[in-house]
C-alpha cells in the first residue's frame, strides 16, 4: 500500500524540530518501496532544509543503521537523495550520507547499494567543498582489490583529501 509517507510533507510544514520520529520516518520514507512515498519524503526533506529544520545527521545515522541491519533497502534511496541534493539541498544531502556511511561500512557485509551512496557522496562532498570524518571510510579505502566497495571508497576518500 503506498501513501504511508504523504503525512512528511504536512509534518514538515508544521516548523520546529520534529524529533527523532520525524528523523525515523524521513529515513523509512527515503528507501520506501512504493514511489510516490520516496517523492514525499524528498519534498518534506527539502521543506525541513530550507527551514533549517533538517537534522540530516539524525536522518542519516538512521538510515544507514536500518539498511546496514536489512530493514531498509538501501538501493532505493539513491534517487530520492540524487533529487534532493539536485533541488537545492546538496549540503543536506552531504551531511545526510555522512551520517549514514559509517553503519554502512561497519557492516559484516555491506549492503547493496553502498558502492553508490559511495559514488554519491563523493560527488556531494565535491559539490560543497565541506569536509567531514567519515568513521571506517579510511579502513575500507586501504582494503586490498579493486571491488566497487573499495574503489568508491578510495574516490570519497580522495574527494574528502582535497
Amino acid at each position: 500500500m503506498s501513501g504511508g509517507a504523504a503525512i512528511l510533507p504536512l509534518l514538515a510544514e508544521c516548523g520546529g524540530d520534529g524529533g527523532p520520529a520525524v528523523d525515523i520516518a524521513l529515513a523509512y520514507g527515503l528507501g520506501a518501496r512504493h514511489e510516490s512515498d520516496r517523492v514525499a519524503a524528498v519534498d518534506a526533506l527539502l521543506m525541513l532544509a530550507a527551514t533549517g529544520d533538517l537534522d540530516a545527521p539524525q536522518v542519516g545515522a538512521h538510515l544507514g543503521a536500518l539498511a546496514a541491519v536489512g530493514d531498509l533497502t538501501l538501493t532505493r534511496t539513491l534517487q530520492p537523495l540524487r533529487d534532493a541534493s539536485a533541488a537545492g539541498a546538496p549540503l543536506s544531502t552531504w551531511r545526510l550520507l555522512a551520517a549514514a556511511l559509517p553503519a554502512l561500512l561497519a557492516a559484516p557485509k555491506a549492503p547493496r547499494g553502498t558502492p553508490d551512496l559511495l559514488t554519491l557522496a563523493a560527488e556531494a562532498a565535491g559539490s560543497t567543498g565541506t569536509r567531514a570524518d567519515v568513521p571506517g571510510l579510511a579502513d575500507v579505502a586501504a582494503r586490498g582489490g579493486s571491488s566497487r566497495l573499495v574503489t568508491e571508497a578510495r574516490r570519497l576518500a580522495d574527494a574528502l583529501d582535497r
